[in-house]
């Protein structure tokens, strides 16, 4: 039964119904007789109370201030606790570590400089002490070891990461005018070296007006949400705050360590027996693309987008807004696309959906790629769809995620991956110290044609704004010619309103 709150006021009412509203003169002896012996009470009370106080003190010191120890005890457990994981971070940081799978695929394909994570930022003069800036830009730095590490690869091709802060990345300042900004658009964005080098890139543009904050990294080392993170850390050291512990590097230690569990093997078990590994996930390549542009060396990009106010609407009704839903409807809508693009012809389609693998409750603080593709497949059967049962079977799949470790054989393959990136936030923080920042580039409004490829001859995206949906694709010219690229893209849109109709 819960416990009623009773007000001042319903407190004295009750008090003058239980004892009467009126004191008369005839109870005024009894009164009298009262008040002495509440007196007495009061008096005994006091004695009593005091040979406690006396009796106590013959005990120890730790009995009486037992309470005390106990919230001693718990703080130092937790001290304990953290001093123990700070044990183990020190040696995951000396540690020849694998990084996680995704990364691995991502530093075998080095020249997807389609994939940096970027953003050039302009901020006014008087908005911003710029000595205060590089030490919270190196401060920050120092705080995240993923920005002072480097990958490697050793005789038996085996890639490792290792932490070296004694190898930090430049902050370049360089003077500028401007309007000098709009012509560092074609220099700005990097070609990194995969292995062995820093894949990081700070800069800080000083005009007669501004400072332009520029930072440019490999996929490997960030993912979006570590942007986010990097940023407010960075803001925090700006202002003199301490910064929260970065433990990406003892996170991927116990992924090392669990990669000889039996959990590791069952998901081993459970992609040789599901899935057909060496496979293409795409979609058949055109046949007749010339050979001039397949052999070229320079990036040939297709790139398609479609939004809708309607798109946005009928995905909050049917699939609400939490992103795993958006990640069900997409694969869906990708599976039964690459279906129909096939003219009926793969009855098996399979796809790699890129999640955020980031584990909030761990990995709250940790700047790292966290990106976990995630394989899934379907049977049409007899050019036929029952809807109901295709969303449960995709469901059921997701559902099995949990269970499963990371997708184990990521790197191995060539042209496989079909990606599904699901983006439903801006990374991008349009505020730095408590001001307003202007963005002028980022990965959402340039593209970095320094990539000789896009990350999979198919790359596409879901952006959830609050105003509408918006599928963004990335097709590979090497593969895929214009009227293909379209054709896709008019099945997408035409099978991502039979789903929400239907389901």
């Amino acid at each position: 039964m819960e416990e009623e709150f009773v007000s001042e006021k319903d407190y004295n009412e009750i008090r003058l119904s239980k004892y009467g509203k009126k004191k008369n003169s005839a109870n005024k002896s009894k009164n009298k007789y009262k008040s002495v012996s509440l007196t007495s009470l009061t008096f005994l009370l006091m004695i009593i109370f005091i040979t406690i106080i006396i009796y106590i003190s013959k005990f120890p010191p730790h009995k009486i201030n037992i309470i005390k120890e106990t919230n001693s005890k718990a703080q130092n457990e937790i001290e304990k606790e953290i001093s123990e994981k700070d044990k183990l971070n020190d040696i995951a940081l000396k540690a020849k570590l694998r990084p996680y799978p995704m990364v691995q695929y991502i530093l075998q394909r080095p020249n997807y400089a389609l994939l940096n994570i970027f953003k050039f930022a302009k901020i006014n003069k008087e908005d911003i002490d710029l000595e205060k800036l590089v030490i919270a830009l190196n401060k920050t730095i120092y705080n995240h070891p993923v920005l002072l590490s480097r990958f490697h690869k050793d005789e038996n091709g085996e890639i490792f990461m290792e932490y070296r802060p004694d190898l930090p990345p430049e902050i370049k300042i360089l003077n500028i005018k401007d309007e000098d900004v709009p012509i560092l658009k074609g220099s700005l964005l990097h070609k990194f070296e995969p292995f062995d080098s820093c894949m990081v890139n700070f800069t800080l543009f000083i005009s007669e007006t501004s400072i332009y904050f520029y930072y440019d990294i490999f996929h490997s080392n960030l993912d979006g949400n570590s942007i986010n993170i990097f940023e407010s850390n960075l803001e925090l050291a700006y202002l003199g705050k301490p910064l929260p512990k970065d433990y990406y590097f003892l996170n991927l230690y116990e992924y090392n360590k669990a990669m000889t569990s039996k959990k590791y093997n069952d998901t081993v078990k459970f992609y040789q027996d599901n899935f057909n590994l060496t496979r293409d996930y795409c979609p058949k390549f055109d046949s007749d693309i010339p050979n001039d542009i397949k052999n070229s060396n320079s990036l040939q990009l297709i790139y398609k987008e479609y939004s809708s106010e309607e798109l946005r609407k009928q995905l909050i009704e049917n699939f609400g807004e939490k992103p795993r839903n958006y990640n069900i409807f997409m694969t869906m809508n990708i599976l039964l696309t690459d279906y129909i693009y096939s003219n009926f012809e793969d009855e098996y389609p399979t796809a790699k959906i890129g999640f955020n693998g980031r584990n909030w409750k761990k990995d709250a603080n940790a700047v790292g790629c966290h990106l976990l593709n995630y394989p899934v497949i379907y049977h049409f059967q007899n050019k036929k769809i029952n809807m109901k049962k295709y969303y449960n079977k995709i469901k059921e799949l997701f559902d099995m995620k949990p269970k499963l470790m990371r997708y184990p054989f990521e790197h191995t393959e060539k042209y496989s991956s079909m990606m599904a990136i699901m983006q439903t936030k801006n990374f991008y923080k349009e505020m730095m110290f408590g001001k307003k920042c202007e963005i002028i580039y980022g990965y959402n409004n340039l593209i970095n044609m320094k990539s000789d490829y896009v990350m999979s001859p198919i790359m596409q995206e879901l952006f959830i704004d609050e105003n509408y949906a918006k599928y963004s694709y990335f097709f590979d010219g090497k593969f895929y010619k214009e009227s293909s690229a379209d054709r896709f893209m008019d099945i997408l849109i035409k099978t991502s309103k039979f789903i929400l109709m239907k389901n």
